[in-house]
């Protein structure tokens, strides 16, 4: 079973990317994907973390990223959103800031948003809460996912606050 760490609005704090990077290490995911948001603020000590792990990262582009930071990413972050499935699960990846453009694309998916800064692991909008600046919700967080299980993780602590399984309905 494959595993993958889901991140959303890092907004360029270095502090909470250096803990997502602790749990890049501990769990050693298969994929990092990134939903947007992802510079603005010490940004080449951001993308210096980021872009060691660029042959498993998959991200969009957020509605406060910049062309500029395709120059600085070794990754592609300006797609609007990608589809792509683990472990036979559709997911539909995208920021969210327009999420309504793309309802027949993201049909039948586990939908993977981040822009509220809000954390939400029910449903089938699953948001992953913010790294960087959490709104509403004190906690860091961001997702791991492995065998068909979501967990939200504190990136304070790198602990699970909540766990669902995606094969109950």
């Amino acid at each position: 079973m494959s595993k993958a760490i889901i991140a959303s609005d890092i907004h360029g704090n270095i502090e909470y990317t250096k803990k997502l990077e602790e749990l890049i290490i501990k769990e050693k995911p298969d994929y990092i994907i990134l939903l947007g948001d992802l510079l603005s603020y010490k940004t080449k000590e951001v993308c210096n973390i980021l872009n060691k792990y660029s042959s498993i990262i998959y991200a969009v582009k957020g509605n406060n990223d910049l062309l500029v930071n395709q120059e600085l990413l070794n990754f592609n972050c300006l797609q609007e959103y990608i589809k792509l499935t683990i472990d036979k699960l559709p997911f539909f990846i995208t920021h969210g800031h327009r999420l309504y453009k793309y309802y027949q694309e993201s049909k039948n998916c586990y939908i993977l948003s981040g822009h509220t800064h809000i954390y939400n692991i029910h449903g089938s909008n699953i948001n992953p809460g913010s790294v960087g600046r959490p709104r509403m919700n004190k906690e860091h967080t961001c997702i791991l996912y492995h065998n068909h299980k979501i967990h939200l993780i504190n990136l304070d602590n790198l602990k699970i606050m909540e766990s669902r399984d995606l094969n109950e309905k």
